[in-house]
C-alpha cells in the first residue's frame, strides 16, 4: 500500500502558519520570565505543536490511500426457475438436484471465481432455491439481461441451468452468438418424446366491440400420434358450444393452425374454453386451455390536432393506437372539418383561437407550442403562458398526486427524464388546478407546475406548457426496450380526461383479467364535494364467481385513498360491486374481471437440450446433462481462460476524520496544562 498527502486548499500557507504560530507561542512563552528557559522551552514546544496541527486541519489535508487488490473471474450463474422446470414426472429429483447437489458445486467453484446467482422465469430476479413461479420462459431475455448487468466486468463464464424450453422471446441462440463470455449450459428434464397432442397456444385480441366477430387462433401440435382422429371444442362460459372441428393427424411430427371468428354477444368480460381430444394419450393435461376477452359497446374518439406539425403529436397517437377501446385520429387542424362527428377529447398542440373555441364542453389536453395564441391559450386554461427565449427544464413529480395512478415503473421513469422545451416566464395557474409535474431549473425544483390538471363546470382538462415528449417516449425505449413507461403515462391521462364526469367522485381501478397465480390487487378513490381526496369511509368490496360462490373484503386504507388485495382466486370469470357512503351520498361502482390459468409452461414439456447446446456452441462454451455436473465443476476450475486480475483500489480520507488526530491534540493539552501545574504555575 502506497500513501500520500496533499490539500484541498494550497500548501503555500504551510509557511505563513508556521511563522504564525512562532509568533504566537514567542510572544506567550518568552515576552516574560514567568517559567525558567527549559521549562519555557518544554511548554512552548507543546503548545507549538497543538497550534500548529489545529492550523494545518483547516487547510483540510487529504490522506490518499493506493493498493493492488485481487479479485477473482465472475462466474454468473443463472437457473431457470419456470414452472415447467418442476412439471415432469421427474420433477422431485430435479428439485432435490436443484436444492442439495447442486449449491454443492457452486461452493466448490468459489475457490476460483466470484458466484453471482439469479433467477429467471420471464425477467431476472433473485435467487430463491425453491420457489418455481414462473409461468412462462425467456431465455434470450435473461442472457442478455445479465450480459448487460456485468457489461465491461471480468466476466469468466456463464453458467445456465435449465430444461432448454422457451415459450417467450426470440431464440436464445441468437443472443447466444454475441455473448462476450462462454456459455456453460446444464440441461434439466426429460428430452423423451411422448405419445401427445396438445394446444401449443391461443392467439386472440384482448378487447373487442359488442355484435361484432374476433379472430381466434388456435396452434395445435402432435408428436407420435400419426393418423389419430381428433375433435377441437371452444364453449363459452355457459358450456354453450361456439366452434368445433373434427381431424386427423398426419406425420410424427404434427402442426396445424386453426382460425376461426367468434361472436361478440355480451358486453364484458367474457371467458372461453379451448380443449382437444384425440382418446388415450401418454400426456392430458396439456389438451385444455381457457382465454377471456374484454367486449365493450362502443370505442371513444380521440382528436390530436395541431395549428402546425409537431413529432409529440406522433408520441401521442402512437401510445393511443394501440389501445382498441380508442378511435384516434390525428393531423393538424384544417384537416378536420366541422362536419364531422365531434371528439370525446381534444389534443390540441399550439392551439389557435378558433381550435379552442371549438373544444365547447369536451375535455381537453392543450399543448404549448411557439404558435399558440396565448391570449386565448391562458383564457381557456387559466394560466398565461411563457413568451420568452425558449430554455430547457427538467421535471419533478407532485408526490401528492391522486387524480389516477401510475405503477411504480413508470413513477421511477419520471424522475429521470430527457429536459423539455418552454418559452421563459414565470407560472401562475389559476386556482382549482392540480400540479402533475413541477420545472425544475438545472438543480432548483420550483413550486411552476409545467403540467397540471384543471376541473371546472364538470369539464376535465390538462394542460402542459412545454414539449418533447417524443424525446421521453425514445428514451424509454433506451432505457428499457420499450415504450410501456410512456405509453402508460399517456393512457392514464387520457383515460381520467375521459372519464364520465358522474363517476368523478368514487374511483375504483381494476384490471380485467388475471392469472391464476396473481394477487387480485384493486385500489379505489373517493372525493368529498369539493373534489378533495377523503378516505374517512370504509369502502366494501363484494366479488362473486360465475358459480355463485360470494367473497366478501374491506379495502385497507392508505395515505388518502384505499387499496385491496384479495389474494388469489380459481380461474373462472367474477363480477365485483364496491360500495361506500360519504355523508348522505352513497356510492357504488361495479365490474367483472376473468382470472385464467396460464399453462403455457405445461403445454410442451420436452426439454429442448438441443437449444442449450446450440447456445454453448454459439458462445464457445460447452453443454452438459444433469449427472454431468461434477465434470462441469472440474472443467470450469480448469478454465484457463477464467483469469483473477489485480485493480488500483484507491481511498481517500479526511484527516479530520481520523480519531487519532484529536487524541494527540489531548495529550499535547493535557501535557502542557500538568507541566504548568507541576512547575507550580496555572
Amino acid at each position: 500500500m502506497t500513501s500520500s498527502f496533499y490539500f484541498e486548499i494550497s500548501p503555500w500557507w504551510i509557511v505563513p502558519i508556521l511563522l504564525g504560530v512562532s509568533g504566537a507561542v514567542w510572544v506567550f512563552y518568552f515576552s516574560s520570565r514567568e517559567f525558567e528557559k527549559s521549562q519555557r522551552w518544554a511548554l512552548a514546544a507543546l503548545r507549538f505543536l497543538t497550534l500548529f496541527v489545529i492550523a494545518i486541519l483547516l487547510l483540510a489535508p487529504l490522506l490518499k490511500s493506493s493498493e493492488r487488490v485481487d479479485e477473482k473471474p465472475l462466474l454468473l450463474w443463472l437457473e431457470d426457475h419456470s414452472s415447467s422446470v418442476i412439471s415432469l414426472p421427474d420433477s422431485q429429483e430435479v428439485r432435490n438436484f436443484l436444492k442439495n447437489e447442486l449449491p454443492g458445486i457452486a461452493d466448490e467453484l468459489e475457490d476460483k471465481y466470484e458466484l453471482r446467482k439469479l433467477d429467471f422465469s420471464t425477467s431476472l430476479h433473485e435467487h430463491q432455491p425453491d420457489s418455481f413461479p414462473g409461468l412462462q420462459t425467456d431465455i434470450a431475455t435473461a442472457v442478455q439481461a445479465v450480459r448487460q448487468r456485468y457489461y465491461n466486468q471480468n466476466v469468466g463464464g456463464l453458467v445456465l441451468v435449465s430444461d432448454g424450453i422457451y415459450n417467450r422471446g426470440i431464440n436464445p441462440v441468437y443472443e447466444a452468438e454475441s455473448s462476450p463470455f462462454p456459455v456453460f449450459t446444464l440441461g434439466l428434464g426429460d428430452t423423451t418424446v411422448k405419445q401427445d397432442l396438445f394446444i401449443e397456444k391461443l392467439v386472440h385480441n384482448e378487447l373487442t366491440y359488442l355484435n361484432n366477430q374476433f379472430p381466434l387462433e388456435i396452434n395445435l401440435r402432435a408428436r407420435k400420434m400419426d393418423g389419430r382422429s381428433y375433435s377441437l371444442n371452444v364453449t363459452d362460459s355457459r358450456g354453450k358450444s361456439v366452434f368445433s372441428k373434427a381431424g386427423t393427424v398426419s406425420g410424427e411430427n404434427f402442426f396445424e393452425k386453426v382460425e376461426t371468428y367468434l361472436p361478440a354477444v355480451e358486453v364484458g368480460v367474457q371467458r372461453y374454453t379451448v380443449s382437444v381430444d384425440a382418446g388415450v394419450e401418454e400426456q392430458m393435461s396439456n389438451n385444455r386451455q381457457t382465454f377471456s376477452i374484454e367486449v365493450i359497446d362502443n370505442r371513444k374518439k380521440i382528436r390530436i390536432a395541431g395549428s402546425s406539425p409537431h413529432p409529440d403529436m406522433a408520441a401521442i397517437a402512437t401510445a393511443l393506437d394501440k389501445l382498441e377501446k380508442y378511435e384516434v385520429e390525428s393531423g393538424l387542424w384544417g384537416a378536420f372539418s366541422p362536419q364531422d362527428k365531434e371528439p370525446d377529447l381534444y389534443i390540441l398542440f399550439g392551439p389557435r383561437a378558433d381550435m379552442l373555441e371549438a373544444i365547447g364542453k369536451k375535455p381537453y389536453w392543450l399543448i404549448d407550442l411557439p404558435s399558440s395564441d396565448k391570449a386565448a391559450f391562458g383564457r381557456r386554461s387559466g394560466v398565461q403562458p411563457g413568451t420568452g427565449a425558449i430554455e430547457q427544464v427538467r421535471v419533478v413529480p407532485e408526490r401528492g398526486f391522486s387524480l389516477f395512478n401510475l405503477s411504480n415503473e413508470s413513477s421511477d421513469f419520471l424522475k429521470n427524464l430527457p429536459p423539455l422545451q418552454i418559452p421563459y416566464g414565470r407560472i401562475q395557474p389559476g386556482g382549482g388546478s392540480q400540479a402533475f409535474l413541477y420545472k425544475k431549473v438545472g438543480q432548483v425544483e420550483t413550486q411552476e407546475p409545467i403540467w397540471f390538471f384543471r376541473t371546472e363546470d364538470q369539464q376535465r382538462s390538462s394542460v402542459l406548457l412545454a414539449n418533447g415528449l417524443w424525446e421521453w417516449r425514445m428514451y424509454d425505449y433506451r432505457q428499457n426496450n420499450s415504450f410501456e413507461n410512456f405509453d402508460e403515462l399517456i393512457a392514464q391521462t387520457v383515460q381520467y380526461l375521459t372519464a364520465r364526469t358522474e363517476d368523478q367522485r368514487f374511483v375504483v381501478e381494476a384490471e380485467s383479467r388475471y392469472n391464476n397465480r396473481e394477487s387480485i390487487v384493486m385500489t379505489a378513490r373517493l372525493y368529498n364535494l369539493s373534489l378533495e381526496l377523503d378516505n374517512s369511509p370504509e369502502v366494501e368490496m363484494s366479488i362473486r364467481s360465475d358459480e355463485g360462490k360470494e367473497y366478501q373484503f374491506n379495502f385497507s386504507k392508505t395515505t388518502n385513498a384505499y387499496r385491496l388485495n384479495a389474494g388469489s382466486l380459481p380461474p373462472g370469470s367474477y363480477t365485483w360491486t364496491a360500495t361506500t357512503q360519504l355523508g348522505e351520498d352513497q356510492f357504488s361502482r361495479s365490474g367483472a374481471f376473468a382470472v385464467e390459468m396460464i399453462r403455457v409452461e405445461q403445454a410442451d414439456l420436452v426439454a429442448r437440450h438441443e437449444v442449450l447446446r446450440a447456445i454453448s456452441r454459439e458462445s464457445g462454451g460447452k453443454f452438459y446433462n444433469r449427472q454431468q455436473a461434477k465434470e462441469m465443476m472440474a472443467d470450469l476450475m480448469e478454465n484457463s481462460s477464467a483469469k483473477g486480475i489485480q485493480r488500483l483500489k484507491t481511498s481517500i480520507s479526511s484527516l479530520l476524520n481520523k480519531k487519532l488526530l484529536f487524541f494527540i491534540l489531548l495529550i499535547f493539552l493535557t501535557a502542557e496544562w500538568g507541566l504548568r501545574k507541576y512547575f507550580g504555575k496555572y
